[in-house]
């Protein structure tokens, strides 16, 4: 199993409290954005673009991981990717990247080697093409991807991708969105495939998607939503809904929402049968620079589908717990079974520079019916440092946290990163 996390940065509250988390290191870590100038011919628009990139360190440290009696992981690696973007010719840009990791010290042991960071990989990342009008945005090619459960996860060395067509009109609150995606490519591995986070083995289709969203804001309220369909070959039929309101002006700005997931079978459902419904609520108080929030997810049991009513997520399994209202850092609800989750952040930018949280969630989840909860708790304190100046784009982050259960040792991660962006 792997660490999960979520890189969307939609809105903080917008996408689950777990953003409270993810969305700050991202914005902290986040590649420096380049955009060049409409350019007048062909070579203007070969040789004016821009050129960005990231470098990172990765130091994680685990004991007892995930729950497994002396399996003590400790692993180091470094990578990143450089990237070009040419100019834009009539709406057209060109993009490509070059990718690289490398393990610093690789334990003989393989079930001691850290698995995010446990890869050795160099090769072309990202290669696409795009045409851009006004507010309207396709893109086709090998492609970094910010959807519910389908995202580059940005956290790692180098970004999980996707090859396909991704089509987008609208900004990030107001929006129709169309994507096809027909291969992946996960952070450890080396080339595209059609594989998923279930099977290394067994081959699909792909996944297709649309979704949209819609906000209004009424005095000093701020009313949000967003509907998803997305149809994973072979697998499942994912409906994923959410709506909020905000106050957004003054020093106290309370805010609500509420989501809805179904997962539904598709197809050979190679994951097992589907049958999935998650209900979720949240409720927080931003004061000033401070951050509150509770989430509760209530995932309905059904003995005779996967994971006793979990959702399946084939490009999210043991990688991100997604848009949850309540998840853990470095476990996801949709891989732990049915019943209630919760959780409690606390976060706040203690300095211009600096941004400090603590959370706290619970998982009163059950994966086989018959069974007893795994009353899964995690403490988590992280803080993320962004440096200024000089050093403008280099960050440095630290989460560290521990997850209890009954009759199980206790897991431990402490995890280091050094990102500098340009």
């Amino acid at each position: 199993m792997a660490p999960r996390s979520f890189s969307a940065i939609t809105h903080v509250i917008g996408l689950g409290g777990f953003l409270m988390l993810s969305a700050i290191s991202n914005a902290a870590m986040a590649d420096a954005p380049g955009t060049s100038a409409e350019a007048d011919d062909l070579a203007d628009m070969l040789t004016q673009g821009t050129v960005s990139g990231a470098l990172r360190l990765r130091y994680y440290t685990d004991t007892n991981a995930y729950f497994v009696k002396h399996l003590n992981q400790d692993t180091v690696g470094y990578g990143g990717f450089i990237k070009y973007e040419t100019a834009a010719l009539n709406g057209f840009r060109l993009g490509a990247s070059l990718i690289g990791q490398t393990t610093i010290n690789r334990p003989d042991d393989k079930a001691s080697t850290f698995p995010d960071i446990g890869t050795d990989v160099a090769n072309v990342g990202e290669a696409y093409i795009s045409w851009e009008h006004d507010d309207f945005k396709i893109t086709a090619g090998n492609q970094r991807v910010d959807l519910p459960f389908i995202s580059d996860y940005d956290w790692r060395n180098i970004p999980i991708l996707f090859q396909g067509l991704n089509v987008h009109y609208g900004d990030k609150d107001n929006f129709l969105s169309l994507a096809r995606f027909y291969r992946w490519k996960g952070w450890g591995d080396d080339r595209f495939s059609k594989t998923n986070t279930y099977s290394t083995t067994e081959e699909t289709a792909g996944v297709a998607v649309i979704g949209g969203g819609r906000a209004v804001t009424i005095g000093d309220l701020k009313y949000s939503g967003q509907l998803w369909h997305e149809h994973y070959y072979d697998y499942t039929n994912l409906n994923y809904g959410e709506a909020h309101v905000a106050k957004v002006t003054g020093d106290w700005r309370p805010n609500a929402g509420i989501q809805y997931m179904r997962g539904t079978g598709d197809g050979r459902e190679l994951a097992g049968k589907v049958d999935s419904t998650t209900l979720g609520a949240q409720l927080g108080v931003d004061y000033k620079a401070y951050k509150v929030a509770l989430g509760y997810d209530h995932i309905q049991a059904a003995p005779n589908a996967y994971n006793n009513g979990s959702l399946v997520t084939p490009y999210a399994h043991n990688t991100a717990g997604g848009p949850y209202f309540a998840a853990p850092f470095f476990t996801s609800p949709q891989d732990l079974g049915s019943g209630n989750a919760y959780s409690l952040d606390v976060s706040t930018s203690a300095t211009q520079n600096l941004y400090v949280g603590t959370r706290y969630s619970y998982m009163d989840l059950t994966p086989t019916a018959g069974t007893s909860s795994i009353n899964q708790s995690e403490y988590l304190l992280y803080g993320i440092y962004s440096f200024d100046g000089a050093l403008k784009g280099l960050s440095v982050t630290d989460w560290v946290g521990v997850q209890t259960s009954p009759k199980k040792s206790d897991f431990f991660q402490n995890r280091l990163e050094l990102n500098y962006a340009f």
